[in-house]
C-alpha cells in the first residue's frame, strides 16, 4: 500500500514539473519556429538554442542578472537580452542584418556583434537601468503614444552569437501574438547552428 501511495505521489509531482516547465513555450509550430510567452510584466523568458527550450532562471526579476551560460536569449514583453555583457556571463552578442528573408542569409555576416548594456525597458512605467540588448530589443517596437499601444515587428533577420561564443543562430520574427490574440508572444523562425 505504501509503495502505491509513493508511486502516485511521484507521478503527480512529475506531471506538475512537466507542465510548469513548458509554461513559457506556447507552441512549436514547426521544427524551426517557436512561440514564447514573454507577457509577464516582471519576469524574463529565457531560451536556449541548443535545447530549443525555455530555461528556468531564479531569481528572475526585471533587473536580475542570471549566473549560468545555459541560456542564449531572453524576452520581457518587447525588451530582449542576450547572454553577454551586463546581462550574463556568456560570450553572446547580436547583429541585425539587412536581410528580410531568412533563407537569403547564407553565411555569417561580417561586422560587430553588439553586447548587452543597461537600457530602458519600455512599459508603463518605463524602467531604467535594465540589462538588455539594444539591437535585439528592436525585434518589436512598442508605441505607447496611443491607446491601446501598438507593436511593429522588425522585418530584419537577426544573427545571435550564442552564450558559448562559438555557435550561432539566425532568427526571423514572425509575430508577437498568440492564437487567442494575447500580446508579447514572440514567434520566430530559427536556423541553428548557423555557419
Amino acid at each position: 500500500m505504501k509503495s502505491k501511495f509513493y508511486l502516485a505521489t511521484v507521478l503527480i509531482a512529475c506531471l506538475f514539473m512537466v507542465s510548469s516547465c513548458k509554461k513559457n513555450i506556447v507552441k512549436q509550430t514547426t521544427s524551426n519556429s517557436v512561440t514564447l510567452d514573454a507577457s509577464s510584466k516582471t519576469e524574463w523568458t529565457y531560451f536556449s538554442f541548443a535545447t530549443k527550450s525555455v530555461v528556468n532562471i531564479k531569481p528572475n526579476g526585471i533587473k536580475d542578472v542570471p549566473e549560468g551560460t545555459n541560456w542564449d536569449i531572453a524576452f520581457l514583453r518587447t525588451s530582449a537580452r542576450v547572454n553577454c555583457g551586463v546581462s550574463g556571463k556568456g560570450k553572446g552578442g547580436v547583429m541585425m542584418t539587412d536581410f528580410e528573408n531568412i533563407e537569403d542569409l547564407k553565411s555569417l555576416p561580417t561586422g560587430e556583434f553588439v553586447v548587452d548594456v543597461l537600457g530602458t525597458h519600455v512599459g508603463m512605467p518605463n524602467i531604467e537601468g535594465v540589462p538588455m540588448n539594444e539591437v535585439l530589443s528592436k525585434w518589436a517596437v512598442l508605441n505607447t503614444s496611443s491607446m491601446p499601444p501598438t507593436v511593429t515587428l522588425s522585418p530584419k533577420v537577426f544573427v545571435i552569437r550564442c552564450a558559448d561564443g562559438v555557435t550561432y543562430a539566425k532568427i526571423k520574427f514572425l509575430g508577437y501574438t498568440n492564437d487567442e490574440g494575447g500580446r508579447f508572444y514572440p514567434t520566430f523562425d530559427i536556423v541553428y547552428p548557423f555557419k
